[in-house]
């Protein structure tokens, strides 16, 4: 018995300080200033946060960075928001990760 309780509570704990990342965070969001917003108090929060300004964008970097969340405005210019997630529930690179 360890002070995690469980043997296997501690090798969970032993492999997260291994292989530990900050949860990745998409933020897609035209109006900048928002997206600024939202970034900077992400990353205050200690999450690695990627932004894009349009669906087009954000879908390609979704695609390539696979974030663990992405927080999607719906009126986006080129692509609007609904349509992304529709693209993005689809492909199953990209259908586990939560909007």
């Amino acid at each position: 018995m360890t002070i995690f309780g469980s043997p296997q509570i501690y090798l969970r704990f032993i492999i997260s300080k291994t292989f530990l990342r900050m949860p990745r965070i998409l933020v897609i969001e035209d109006d900048a200033a928002i997206s600024e917003v939202v970034a900077v108090n992400l990353e205050m929060a200690g999450y690695d946060v990627n932004k894009a300004e349009d669906g087009i964008k954000g879908q390609a970097i979704a695609l390539q960075i696979q974030p663990d969340l992405i927080m999607l405005d719906l009126m986006l210019p080129r692509v609007d928001g609904f349509t992304v997630c529709q693209r993005l529930r689809r492909d199953e690179r990209t259908a586990e990760i939560q909007y």
